[in-house]
């Protein structure tokens, strides 16, 4: 197995957009972290299994939309789409409970 010390994140991306399903793997173990860190900025760990597989479903969609083009890391934008994401999150359960809680730091 390959391990990702070893490539960097456009070489990743380049492969998962190839198909190679091990190189997804090799993702999710390296910002497997990284979303759980978010999930627990915004004091979300009652939901975080929910919020743990959403995660990886923007990972995988920030890897296939990633566009290097623009000059940003992909980490970055891989952490703005997380992010947007549990707001979105807070604001709708907000708005289901009629409250203002804010849950972020």
């Amino acid at each position: 197995m390959r391990s990702y010390p070893q490539h960097n994140d456009y070489e990743i991306i380049h492969m998962i957009k190839e198909g190679d399903n091990a190189a997804f793997s090799l993702m999710v173990d390296k910002y497997h972290r990284f979303i759980a860190k978010k999930i627990h900025k915004y004091n979300l760990a009652y939901e975080f299994d929910d919020l743990y597989q959403e995660g990886l479903i923007i990972l995988y969609r920030s890897v296939m939309t990633f566009d290097e083009s623009f000059n940003k890391t992909f980490t970055r934008y891989f952490e703005l789409n997380m992010e947007r994401y549990l707001i979105s999150f807070i604001r709708t359960i907000s708005s289901r409970t009629n409250t203002n809680v804010i849950y972020y730091n």
